[in-house]
């Protein structure tokens, strides 16, 4: 296009690729000292087609396919779940290596001068100090239904991934297990719920002599890919159901004019771990009681009461506690004070993984 002592501007040949630049001048020829990038008509955009291997302990080396990647390693920012891994070499336009960083399971982003992809693909991590030979299978869960996990090899671990948001409550029922007991006394298999930066977020087990067990409802903090491990303990090997639940607890209101006798409030839970929380106003040095009836939430175990009432002060502290009993359908909270004038909370909570309903009267 033109051209001066100092500068040529030309425009990029079809089927040009990325390379040293050549000039040849009548008094002879001269080459670039690092190589032009041609970028394509998607203005440089990297694309993320594959990763190599698809499971990779903290510290392996990952190999990421696409298009598109800076011929610079510095220019190529990698990460997992959000988390900086260390881009050790640039093969090529389409290829790159990284290591995996110590974090939980989850999608690789690239980032470039071009703009930034995510793969489709999940780099699955297992927790230490398992490696990626020993991880049984991998796989992704649906809330609400029921997934079998089965590992043959001693010493192995399986790896299920699910997405979860921020603020929302997980919980786990845990069934069907066929997991041997190393020892007498000892549990067959441990069950943790890894967040993605690869903490242990929640964690249980399946009791000696046992086939099921249940996470109770936590909250994530973080959006982001999850992992479960299932991970066999001592000789064991078998199988397991995993049924994964996320949801919000339930909220709403309670006052007397709402819960005079004869006409309680009526709350109902539907999935394992979901509590209810029913608010009412009070005035410091006001008296308050609680009459629950007809609760249908079964016993978690032979000798646990069925649900806990809490009455949670507008600080969030306790103020008061009860219960439905074993086997009971009723409860009472006898008169209490309230201590300052604010919003309190009515937090029913079942126990267990159980399910039900009741009624709920404040006087």
């Amino acid at each position: 296009i033109s051209a001066t002592s100092t500068e040529i501007v030309a425009i990029v040949p079809s089927g040009a690729t990325s390379g040293p630049i050549s000039v040849t001048a009548p008094l002879g020829s001269a080459a670039s000292l690092s190589p032009f990038t041609v970028t394509s008509a998607t203005n440089g955009v990297p694309t993320i087609s594959g990763l190599a291997p698809a499971i990779a302990a903290a510290g392996d080396t990952v190999t990421l396919s696409g298009t598109n990647f800076s011929p610079s390693t510095s220019n190529n920012i990698v990460s997992v779940n959000g988390y900086a891994a260390s881009v050790t070499a640039v093969q090529s336009g389409s290829s790159l290596s990284f290591t995996t960083p110590s974090v939980g399971s989850g999608n690789v982003t690239l980032l470039t001068p071009g703009g930034s992809a995510t793969s489709s693909q999940i780099l699955y991590i297992p927790p230490s100090p398992y490696t990626a030979n020993q991880v049984a299978s991998t796989q992704t869960i649906t809330p609400g239904t029921p997934l079998s996990t089965s590992i043959a090899t001693a010493g192995n671990v399986g790896l299920i991934s699910f997405t979860g948001t921020a603020g929302q409550q997980l919980s786990l029922t845990l069934g069907d297990s066929t997991f041997q007991d190393p020892c007498q006394y000892c549990a067959p298999v441990n069950i943790a719920v890894i967040g993605p930066d690869g903490s242990t977020l929640a964690s249980t087990s399946i009791p000696w002599n046992a086939t099921t067990s249940f996470i109770d409802s936590v909250q994530l903090a973080v959006s982001g890919i999850y992992t479960i491990a299932i991970e066999p303990q001592g000789s064991s090997t078998g199988s397991l159901t995993t049924t994964l639940f996320l949801f919000n607890d339930q909220t709403g209101s309670i006052s007397p004019a709402s819960g005079l006798p004869g006409n309680p409030v009526t709350v109902t839970t539907n999935t394992p771990g979901q509590n209810v929380l029913l608010t009412f106003s009070g005035t410091a040095g006001q008296q308050m009681s609680l009459t629950l009836a007809n609760s249908t939430f079964p016993n978690p175990c032979y000798y646990c009461n069925t649900l806990a009432v809490n009455i949670l002060n507008p600080d969030g502290t306790t103020l008061a506690s009860t219960a439905v009993a074993v086997n009971g359908t009723t409860g009472f909270l006898d008169s209490t004070t309230l201590p300052q004038t604010g919003t309190y909370t009515v937090e029913l909570d079942p126990q267990g993984s159980g399910t039900g309903s009741v009624d709920v009267t404040l006087f």
